[in-house]
């Protein structure tokens, strides 16, 4: 989920007049392989240069998405994360790469001490609660709840979490995703850095997502520590 520690990034951004959109990552990257079957530890600074395309990953996906939501819901969803693709040129693949690590498609789903909600775990504000009933999310509701952890949004009258579209901007994928989830680059030579209540394997996890390993075969926090040596997260 997003640290509130993306509030000091929030205050550069105040001082910014424009903010361009991020450049899309090239088309090269992206292309249709085999899934893995079993977890890749990314340790370091490594990443993936190449990407399932989003079809496939949602292939995978979409049958534990459609666990929490009525197919009306679902279809939603995917809708959202093309016209937020589309708006913020954060590519679809790693929005729903990202929403099956924050909350496995759970538009209900609450973290970081109730600080945080929805689909990407935003964080919540006066203004942007990013909050709706399970079985009465409209397309607003969801596109909104995106819109606010892709591109970010105001608290208090400053950007609360600047989103991961933010992030790209300044980062490689890799560390942009540690930005997100820590709220700031803890160590540019090894993203598996993390500090309380955020994620060591976060940026791996994501990256497994994006190699379309499957939710049902993703190893425990325990299983990652003795596998990869990632610490798990502390509970906030």
């Amino acid at each position: 989920m997003p640290s509130i520690l993306h509030l000091a990034l929030a205050i550069a951004v105040t001082l910014t007049p424009v903010r361009s959109a991020p450049t899309p990552e090239p088309a090269s990257s992206i292309a249709a392989g085999t899934p893995l079957t079993t977890y890749k530890c990314f340790t370091g600074t490594s990443f993936p240069t190449t990407y399932l395309p989003f079809d496939q990953l949602l292939s995978i996906n979409k049958p534990f998405i459609s666990q929490r939501n009525s197919d009306a819901t679902v279809e939603n969803i995917i809708s959202a994360i093309k016209s937020v693709a589309v708006s913020s040129s954060v590519r679809t693949e790693l929005i729903l790469a990202q929403i099956m690590q924050e909350s496995g498609g759970d538009l209900s789903r609450v973290g970081d001490s109730g600080k945080s909600l929805g689909l990407m775990q935003a964080q919540i504000t006066a203004e942007a609660p990013v909050r709706c009933d399970p079985g009465q999310c409209t397309m607003d509701d969801i596109q909104g709840m995106l819109q606010q952890s892709v591109s970010g949004h105001t608290g208090a009258g400053a950007p609360v979490s600047p989103g991961i579209a933010f992030d790209l901007e300044s980062y490689g994928t890799g560390a942009a995703l540690r930005v997100y989830n820590t709220g700031h680059l803890p160590d540019p030579n090894n993203f598996q850095t993390a500090t309380t209540c955020s994620t060591s394997s976060y940026v791996s996890d994501v990256a497994n997502r994006l190699l379309g390993l499957s939710p049902d075969v993703f190893p425990s926090p325990q299983d990652l520590q003795s596998l990869c040596g990632f610490v798990p997260a502390t509970i906030c």
